[in-house]
């Protein structure tokens, strides 16, 4: 996933039309894993701020993660591991 100035800024991003069959159909919690595994943030599936219904996912302290490890328009590397479970990796530095 591209990193966005908005996504950035705000701690969510969206789940690209490609990947979005992927993720829960409903909205509701979703737990993403950084990197380690030694943080867990439980996030949101919301489904209504898109006009195509692709998947927004939303959780505390994902902007303060974003800004900690990636600069806007770097690529973040998501595994989709279950509908309701991503694993977010640390950029890979030079």
């Amino acid at each position: 996933m591209k990193l966005q100035e908005t996504y950035y800024e705000k701690g969510f991003f969206n789940v690209i039309r490609e990947y979005d069959y992927l993720i829960r159909a409903d909205e509701g919690e979703i737990k993403l894993i950084l990197d380690t595994e030694d943080t867990t943030f439980i996030g949101n599936v919301n489904r209504s701020n898109n006009t195509n219904g692709t998947a927004r996912i939303r959780a505390k302290g994902l902007k303060a993660w974003f800004q900690k490890h990636y600069r806007v328009m770097d690529v973040v590397e998501i595994e989709i591991v279950s509908p309701t479970l991503l694993k977010l990796k640390y950029p890979a530095r030079n």
